[in-house]
């Protein structure tokens, strides 16, 4: 309200010392001799009423001289003869007195004129640009003698036309502008008759022609065969086609001309194949049942995530039961063990399987976390819960553990993860392929690693 105007700072000073004075004879009363013990209480909210009241008694104040400065200056403008300009002497003799009485008068009095405001459009003279004048003006000029005629738009007194004019371009004419045209030579043909006089195209006995619609009528009338020519497939006509399970498949298209009906789609290699349009089998759709089987673009980059995700899950379980198929087993295990401590503390070099033995062990703990939801499920993982996920993955790699019964635990974990992937592998590839092919490449198979000379411990390529 500052920024407006309305309150100054004196009268939040005003308002102010006003509350105050209300608190401090409060003050004062409760410091005065009383025979109870006591005291009144302080009545802080009635001193904001009284600070509040003052502010809106000033704001109400300011309010009504700033619209008395403003009807003031309304005055002056409106008093103004300038401003009348234009109007009938009968409004401009009364305007500025209303306006000096009171501005509101004037709207009032120049509407309940309606006569005096209603002014026409009229040729005074030989002027052949219109004047707008009342009725009472126009009487006036009558009686001086002035010949008054009525004005009319040329839009209202013209009835304009298409023609085709000299290079063939389409004017808009009235009927004097045609015959004015026509008296210096020029040739114009209506538009609606030109219509007929278009090359088009036609097949007349087998044979392709552009003619125009009259030279085709008189070749009809001599006995031979004119058909219109239309032109092959339109691919813009195409919809989407659905199987019977409501899968996308392909698009439909139709030849114009022969009536031919196809379906595009894509073959077991991936690549595009035409074939006939069966309507036991496909079943054509609109584009938003289409796009209702795509995945939005956050699902489809977490889908690509989980899928790197899973890879690397898939290529851990691998590298580590290659490792674990090459170390030995039993007592021989923590013989390698021992003296790889051994010789890497004396800077000897290890056997190959003291080395895969060392690897195996560091490998199981990057399974165990990779592993510890698909066993024990999400939350904080606890000692037991460790342990669990190790007995899952075959035990720690020491010399009680039995390699057969490791490898075949190992080798269900991993069918499991193999089966969840394949599945959001084939997602993946016909999202990529219907809707997200430039934004993604198709997905491979994880095939697993290369097969190693380790007997019966070998890692072999998944089967897809």
């Amino acid at each position: 309200m500052a920024s407006l105007g309305l309150l100054s700072p004196t009268d939040k000073r005003d308002a102010a010392i006003n509350g105050l004075l209300v608190l401090g004879a409060q003050l004062a009363n409760r410091g005065a001799p009383r025979l109870s013990p006591t005291p009144p209480p302080i009545d802080l909210a009635g001193a904001m009423n009284v600070y509040q009241t003052g502010i809106k008694n000033a704001m109400a104040q300011n309010m009504a001289v700033r619209k008395l400065e403003q009807e003031d200056r309304l005055q002056k403008v409106l008093s103004d003869p300038k401003l009348y300009q234009g109007l009938p002497e009968s409004v401009r003799s009364i305007a500025p007195a209303l306006a000096l009485a009171a501005p509101k008068q004037v709207a009032t009095q120049l509407l309940s004129q309606p006569k005096q405001q209603n002014l026409k459009p009229v040729l005074l003279g030989d002027a052949k640009e219109p004047k707008y004048l009342s009725q009472s003006d126009i009487i006036a000029a009558q009686q001086q003698g002035i010949p008054v005629r009525p004005y009319k738009a040329p839009s209202q007194n013209m009835n304009v036309k298409a023609y085709i004019g000299p290079g063939g371009k389409v004017i808009n004419l009235t009927s004097e502008q045609v015959l004015a045209r026509q008296g210096e030579g020029e040739t114009l043909v209506p538009f609606a008759q030109s219509q007929n006089m278009q090359n088009r195209n036609y097949m007349v006995d087998g044979d392709y022609q552009l003619l125009t619609p009259v030279e085709a009528r008189k070749l009809i009338e001599q006995g031979k065969e004119v058909v219109p020519y239309k032109a092959t497939a339109r691919p813009l006509q195409s919809k989407p086609v659905y199987n019977e399970r409501g899968q996308y498949i392909g698009e439909y298209s139709i030849d114009t001309a022969t009536g031919t009906k196809t379906v595009t789609q894509s073959n077991t290699s991936g690549q595009a194949e035409v074939v006939p349009f069966n309507p036991a089998i496909h079943k054509v759709g609109t584009r938003g049942e289409k796009y209702k089987q795509a995945l939005s673009s956050s699902n489809m980059a977490k889908l690509d995530s989980a899928l790197d995700d899973a890879e690397n899950g898939l290529r851990q379980i691998d590298q580590y039961m290659d490792n674990l198929g090459n170390t030995n087993q039993g007592l021989q295990r923590f013989v390698d063990k021992i003296s790889g401590q051994l010789k890497t503390a004396f800077q000897k070099g290890l056997t190959q399987e003291e080395i895969k033995l060392a690897v195996s062990q560091g490998q199981l703990q990057a399974l165990l976390g990779r592993y510890r939801v698909e066993v024990v499920g999400p939350g904080v993982m606890t000692e037991n819960d460790a342990l669990r996920v190790i007995y899952a993955l075959g035990g720690n790699p020491d010399s009680f553990q039995n390699k057969q019964v490791a490898m075949r635990l190992l080798k269900g974990i991993r069918e499991r993860k193999m089966k969840a992937y394949k599945t959001d592998l084939r997602r993946f590839n016909v999202q990529q392929n219907r809707f997200y092919q430039n934004t993604y490449e198709k997905r491979e198979m994880y095939q697993g690693l290369p097969t190693t000379n380790t007997g019966s411990w070998s890692i072999t390529p998944v089967e897809k």
